[in-house]
Order: structure tokens, then sequence, then C-alpha cells
């Protein structure tokens, strides 16, 4: 009702403005001044139809299951590929086991986020956890799960809920941390992309408060967004903004103007990277510059289905990515490897092994509506089951920035979930149950052989998993126990 209001109050200002300039001109409308307010009249139409848009859209769901119904039904996938079906359902549930253990105490993304940034001495931020990607994990998972489970969801949710609402400062940014200044302690604010990935929690969860509202206001006056994943993340935060009944039309005008400005920069960024595998190519201190080319791609792929974007930019985006992956995909070794974690500088030949460009590729060729890949996509995921579980807890080469972490098995999980798989229930609630109890093993280096014994015991009660899964699932679990003994540790140091 408010935007309806809001929207009826501006045209109202429009026609009297028109009303005054006629009764000015005491002339019949003719000549130039005829053209001018036959032109204002054109604006009009061009803004109503556009608010209209808007208005039609205020109670549409915030995207959290994407629609790929026109592409494949999930029917028709289940027939066709019904031995892959069950396979990504597997690996769904093995990744989703994986994602709740790397969930931190607050709620936030990830154990091993924080274990990286403890390595590469970054510190723990207030958060204690990653505010940019901690919606990619959300994402999936809602996205995995009945809309209707409401336990799961208040597991999931409630702590990342109380966090959000503690860090949050009064002028919508996110609060990192303190350090000590010459009149005692100094707040300092997380980057503009990590209230971006706040508001965007917050915006799915559906918890948002007068003060995510400033911090909309807040991120449509930035201009310190200087890396893809970046922009990507704001990009991906303000088209939740533009379909949420959250926000006034007034505020949904400004974020669909901005949003614009930023998709453009991106577009063109695009065209200055040395070769297409490199688009987007933007490190941080404590991950890889991979990473955050496939978290922008992530970030952009949900363009392709949105109505307020027009078709011809929604092709250069397109274009953009699929010029992207494919040259990533012809870098690999061969069509069953997985993807390059690495690509070379000179020559362009990847090297390496990443796994959440591998298992994210086949959705955005679902959202492409692209089907000739999809095959290929599957097999190579299917041929590589064991590495997706284990892969992403390990580093490469003793490079702790090469630990993927909680990203790939978002992908993981948004994939499966892009193809009809749906965790029901009864297996969340028996996953909720499993991960009670690997929290509660008791972690000593000292006795591996223990370890070992105590978590295949605890995933084989179960029988949730397939038995060649389990081996793989064993070895991320104490990875994962690893990493959050060491965040306990450092934690203990600083208080």
């Amino acid at each position: 009702m408010e935007a309806i209001k809001l929207a009826i109050s501006f045209l109202g200002s429009i026609f009297t403005m028109i009303g005054g300039i006629i009764l000015c001109l005491q002339t019949p409308v003719i000549g130039l001044q005829g053209l001018i307010l036959l032109a204002m009249l054109a604006v009009i139409v061009l803004l109503v139809k556009y608010i209209m848009t808007i208005l039609t859209s205020l109670n549409t769901p915030i995207l959290i299951r994407t629609d790929f119904n026109t592409f494949l039904s999930t029917k028709a996938f289940k027939e066709k590929f019904n031995k892959e079906y069950q396979k990504l359902d597997d690996l769904a549930k093995c990744s989703l086991t994986l994602l709740l253990l790397d969930q931190t105490k607050s709620g936030a993304w990830s154990n091993t986020y924080l274990y990286r940034r403890i390595i590469c001495t970054e510190g723990i931020p207030f958060a204690k956890g990653s505010l940019t990607g901690t919606p990619l994990a959300l994402f999936s998972i809602l996205s995995l799960i009945d809309n209707d489970d409401y336990d799961f969801i208040e597991y999931l949710t409630s702590d990342l809920a109380e966090t959000l609402n503690k860090v949050i400062q009064p002028d919508g940014q996110y609060l990192r941390r303190y350090t000590v200044g010459t009149v005692g302690r100094v707040p300092e604010m997380e980057p503009a992309r990590h209230t971006s990935g706040g508001l965007l929690s917050a915006l799915l969860i559906g918890d948002v408060t007068e003060l995510d509202k400033i911090s909309l206001k807040y991120l449509l006056k930035v201009n310190s967004l200087q890396d893809s994943w970046d922009k990507g993340i704001v990009i991906r935060t303000l088209l939740s903004v533009l379909y949420s009944k959250h926000f006034s039309i007034y505020y949904k005008l400004r974020t669909y103007l901005f949003r614009n400005r930023l998709i453009n920069r991106l577009i063109d960024e695009s065209k200055f990277a040395k070769h297409q595998s490199l688009i987007w190519s933007h490190p941080y201190e404590y991950g890889q510059d991979i990473n955050n080319q496939w978290a922008t791609i992530w970030a952009l792929y949900p363009l392709m289905s949105d109505k307020l974007l027009s078709i011809r930019k929604r092709n250069k985006i397109k274009l953009i990515l699929e010029s992207l992956i494919n040259s990533q995909i012809s870098a690999s070794e061969s069509k069953n490897a997985l993807l390059p974690s690495e690509i070379d500088g000179t020559n362009y030949k990847g090297k390496g092994e990443f796994v959440f460009s591998t298992v994210l590729i086949p959705t955005i060729f679902r959202s492409f509506g692209r089907e000739d890949y999809l095959q290929q996509a599957l097999a190579r995921i299917l041929n590589n089951s064991e590495k997706i579980i284990t892969r992403p807890s390990q580093p490469s080469n003793n490079d702790v920035k090469s630990i993927e972490g909680y990203f790939a098995w978002s992908a993981m999980c948004l994939t499966a979930a892009s193809f009809g798989v749906a965790i029901d229930k009864t297996s969340t609630k028996l996953i909720m149950k499993l991960i009670k109890e690997l929290k509660g093993i008791q972690f000593n280096l000292n006795e591996p052989k223990d370890i070992s014994t105590a978590i295949s015991n605890c995933l084989s009660s179960y029988n949730i998993f397939p038995n060649e899964l389990i081996a793989p699932l064993q070895i991320s679990i104490i990875n994962l126990l690893k990493y959050r003994n060491k965040i306990d540790e450092e934690e203990l140091k600083l208080n």
C-alpha cells in the first residue's frame, strides 16, 4: 500500500506540474510548447510503465528457488537422468552436512573462511564469518529444503539473525572490530561488500529492520566498489531489493538506476581482461582470484530471469559469462577432470583442481536455457564425486588460500536443487541430530585413529549417506573439526 500511495502521489505531482505549465502559457498548446508537452507525456508513460512493473513485483518471492521449468522440467529430468538424479541427491546430503558443520557459532559462514583469515594473519571479524559469502550458503540451503520445514529454517537462521542485528551499526554499516586509538577503542567498519552481504542475508531470512533500510541508503551512495566480486554481491543484493516488499517505490527507483550503473561498469571491465579466462580476476589477501571470479558468476546468473533488466543487457551479460566459462572449460586437463584452480597468465592453460566452478556450471547452463552441455557437465561432477566432498576442505600444495570450503558445497547444493532435488523434513531432522553429535566429538590431534573411528561409527549409524561417500565425508569432517579447534584456540587468545 505504501508503494501504491507513493506512486499515485508521484504521478499526481507530474500531472499538476503539466497543468501549471499549460495555465501559465495561457495559449493554445502548439509549436515548440506542444513538442515539449509531448516529450513530457512520453516520459510519464515510460515512468508509469516501469512503476507498474515494480508494483507487480512487490509480492514476488526473493528468488530462493529459481524456476527452470521453461528449459527442462524437473519431472522430465528425473525420467531422463534417473541415475544422475540419485547421485545428485547423495552429493547434496553430504554437502549440506558439511555446510552445517562449517557454519560458525555466530550462524555465519564459515569456519574454513575464519581458518584462512587466521593463517593469513587477517584476524577474526566481529561477525565471526564472512558477511559477503554467507548469502551464498544460505541461498543454496534454502533452495534445497522444503519451504515449510520451519524447524530446520529456525535452526539454520536464528543465530545468524541475532548476529546481524548485533553487528549492524546505526549508519547501516557493519562492525568489523575495535582497534586501539589515542582516545580508547575505535570501531572499524567492514567494507561495503559485507554491508551488502548482511542486507542480502536479512532479505533471505525475511527479517528486515529499519537499520537494513539504512544499509540500502548507504549502499546507494558507495563509490568504493573496486573489485568484481564487490560489485557482483551488491548487484545480487539490489536484485533482491527490487523484488522485495520491504522497500518503498522511491528506493526501488534509486536501486534500479544504481544497479544499472554497476552492471555497466562490470560489462566495461570485462573488455580489459588479458584473456577471456581472466575476466573479473581480482584476489583478496586470504583467497584466490578464481574464487572471486566464480562468486561473481554466482551473483550475476539470476539476472538471466530478471524482467526489470533489458533483454539487450541480459544478453550482454550472458555472452560475457559464456565466454568466461567456456574458456575455463577449455583450459581443463580433460572433459572428465575438475576445472582448473589457476589459469596461467602466459599460455592460459589451467592447472590444479577447483570444485566450486565444476559444480556450479550446470546451474548456470540451465539459467541460460542451454541443455546441450548438461550431460557433459553432470558427467564431470559424477566422475569426481569423492573429490567434490574432500577437495574443498583441503589446501592444495600447502596453500591455505586454496581451501574452498563452503563455496564449493553451497554450489553443489544449488545445482542439485536446480534439478529438482529436495531434502525432506525427515532427512533434515537426522542431519541436525548428526551435526550435534559431530560437534560433540572431542578433537585430539594426538589420537587421530580414535577420531576417525568415532566419526565413521557416527556416520554409519544414521544411514543417510551411500557407503562409497562415507570415507571422503569422514576426511572433510576431520578437517573441519581441526579448523574449528584452531579457531577456538585463537578466540581464547583474544579473550
